[in-house]
Formats: structure tokens, C-alpha cells, sequence
């Protein structure tokens, strides 16, 4: 059982970056780009169906995790000069990105 301190902190966390999300959406469409710092970096919004059928072949389309990953491959695909970092304080997905050679970090606390 998960402690009400934890499902709170992580609920804050939630919360803290739909309010980011919203304000990045204040400047622009997310699905044209919107600029991080100017002229530096970009936040964008797309929308991906991976193709298992052209990703690694150990991923399961079943296991959500999988479904993130061979989407991030699809991404890097399609910007191959674009920095792509999974960011994730979950263990089992850091170790499926490392094995597939996918950049990851954990959020600050």
C-alpha cells in the first residue's frame, strides 16, 4: 500500500507540470512548437502510433512501457538532430531505455 505522503507529493508533482504544460500552451500551438528559451529549444507536441513491426524486436505492444519506448523511437526517427530524453523516476523503465539506448533522466524533486 502506497502511503498518502507519497500519492501526495506525486500529485503535486502532477499538478506543478499540467501548470507548465498550460503555460508553455499560453505562448502557442504545442503542435507547431513552442520555443523554451529563444532560439535555443522548442517544446513540441506530437502525436505517435509506433510500428512494431519496424522497432526493436523485444518490445511488446501489450506492456505500456514498451508502447512509450517504440514511440520514442519513432520520434527520433522522424527528428534524428533533436535531442529526445525519457524523463522517469520509474526503474524498470530507465533499465528497458538504457538497453535500448534511449537518453533518460529523473525529474528533480
Amino acid at each position: 500500500m502506497v502511503p498518502d505522503s507519497v500519492k501526495l507529493g506525486v500529485r503535486e508533482k502532477a499538478e506543478g507540470l499540467i501548470r507548465q504544460i498550460k503555460e508553455y500552451r499560453r505562448r502557442g500551438k504545442l503542435i507547431d512548437g513552442v520555443p523554451l528559451v529563444s532560439g535555443i529549444s522548442t517544446l513540441k507536441s506530437i502525436a505517435i502510433e509506433p510500428n512494431f513491426n519496424q522497432t526493436l524486436s523485444w518490445l511488446d505492444s501489450s506492456n505500456n512501457d514498451d508502447r512509450i519506448l517504440a514511440s520514442f523511437i519513432e520520434v527520433m526517427k522522424i527528428y534524428p538532430n533533436s535531442p529526445v530524453i525519457i524523463v522517469t523516476t520509474d526503474i524498470n523503465m530507465q533499465n528497458k531505455a538504457e538497453f535500448a539506448g534511449i537518453p533518460f533522466i529523473e525529474p528533480p524533486d
